[in-house]
């Protein structure tokens, strides 16, 4: 795992302490999820390639964990309530792209 992106789940981590309070998945099981996703989507090498841009990637890994978290049982409800708004985009963009944010 890149020793950066680990450090950027700190941010992220923070965002999502809501799921813990559902019981239906922790924190980990979500954590696992980002990390798979973001090497198995290869998100930043589309935005390299100039495939899609910084704000569609983050929009993208934000879609699919609310679909996953809806498979599990989260309401899209509660989650959007969590997941929206800048602070939350500014936290999955350090994620995605840690390098490249300070």
């Amino acid at each position: 795992m890149n020793e950066k992106r680990s450090d950027s789940l700190g941010t992220v981590r923070k965002q999502l302490q809501f799921v813990e309070d559902t019981g239906l998945v922790t924190l980990q099981e979500v954590e696992h999820f980002l990390l798979a996703d973001v090497e198995v989507s290869q998100l930043r090498p589309l935005v390299d390639r100039q495939l899609i841009t910084r704000i569609e990637a983050v929009n993208l890994l934000l879609d699919k964990l609310q679909t996953w978290l809806e498979q599990h049982g989260i309401d899209d409800s509660k989650s959007r309530k969590y997941l929206e708004g800048p602070e939350t985009f500014r936290s999955f963009e350090t994620f995605l792209f840690p390098d490249d944010c300070s």
